[in-house]
């Protein structure tokens, strides 16, 4: 219960400030316990909280997140880190990728992710790909 008034707190103190500059920050990032961000459009976008979860509806549709794995919402001017690639195969193979550590420091440039994949170590990066940011996490 105390979970789900610190977010509706925090929803309503933050809506507040990033409607006030017209859209200064027009991307709401919702961070998950396990650290997976999911960014949502904040343009008209409508919250609400219905049998344990985050309701989230906007123009782009409807996201439903479970409270109790939720840790933490920001507002941000930019998209955020977009969720971990999960299947190399639907992305281009021939898509040069950028790789940072997690600390934001320059590994290198790959040819493609199976070829980032296959030259790094063990742990998680962040890739650039198509002008997005992408989690990769080597195991």
């Amino acid at each position: 219960m105390k979970k789900t008034q610190i977010l509706l707190s925090l929803v309503a103190a933050c809506a507040t400030t990033a409607f006030a500059d017209d859209y200064k920050y027009p991307y709401l990032i919702v961070t998950a316990s396990d650290g997976t961000e999911t960014t949502l459009n904040a343009a008209a976008l409508e919250i609400t909280f219905a049998d344990g979860k985050l309701v989230a509806t906007n123009d782009d549709g409807t996201t439903q997140l479970t409270l109790d794995g939720l840790a933490s919402m920001r507002f941000s001017e930019t998209e955020g880190v977009q969720p971990e690639v999960d299947n190399v195969k639907s992305l281009n193979a021939a898509t040069e990728v950028k790789v940072f550590t997690t600390s934001g420091i320059y590994v290198g440039t790959f040819e493609s992710v199976a070829k980032a994949k296959a030259s790094l170590k063990k742990g998680l990066y962040v890739i650039t790909l198509n002008n997005k940011s992408q989690k990769l996490n080597i195991r």
